[in-house]
């Protein structure tokens, strides 16, 4: 097992104790950890899945490749257009500036019992929310996670925009885990 994914493992084990977890990344090693968490998170339960920079379609194929039980996972997709013809275990947002639907989606979907969250990822939420809008909707969001007692996984990239966000939201969760050195 390479260096990198013995590190993630050990910051996934985390998880036995603490229940929200943020990963700082760098952008290469993000494409080998995102499939490895994945699949770590699905090992012993369910959960759903946000992405705000990964279609539906992309995750179906990472799921398929990495071997998941795909009612494993239900994908948020914060990217495509809405489409009616989407299967089973899917929801598409109206737009990625959508956080109050995305609220209430999974308000809905934690009522049927998923126990996680891996949200792929705060970086990309950047991209279509303010700082200031993304710090208040990483509070609420940890917040009712720690109500509901949901495990949890947040994504971060190491890029100059995401640095400003993890200062102030580093406190919210109960571990933040600095990969990238």
């Amino acid at each position: 097992m390479p260096a990198s994914q013995i590190k993630l493992t050990k910051a996934l084990q985390q998880l036995k104790t603490k229940k929200l977890l943020l990963l700082s990344l760098n952008t290469p090693g993000y494409h080998q950890a995102h499939p490895f968490i994945l699949k770590y998170l699905t090992e012993k339960s369910k959960g759903i899945y946000i992405s705000f920079n990964k279609q539906y379609f992309e995750i179906q194929s990472i799921i398929e490749k990495t071997g998941i039980d795909k009612d494993k996972v239900y994908c948020i997709d914060a990217i495509s257009k809405k489409d009616k013809n989407l299967p089973k275990g899917c929801y598409c947002l109206n737009s990625p500036e959508s956080l109050t639907e995305l609220s209430i989606v999974l308000t809905n979907l934690l009522k049927e019992g998923y126990e996680f969250i891996f949200f792929d990822s705060l970086s990309s939420l950047l991209i279509y929310n303010d700082l200031e809008t993304v710090e208040r909707f990483v509070h609420y969001l940890t917040g009712k996670m720690k109500y509901l007692q949901v495990k949890g996984v947040f994504i971060i990239l190491n890029d100059t925009k995401s640095r400003d966000l993890i200062q102030v939201i580093s406190p919210f969760f109960d571990a933040h885990i600095d990969l990238t050195k």
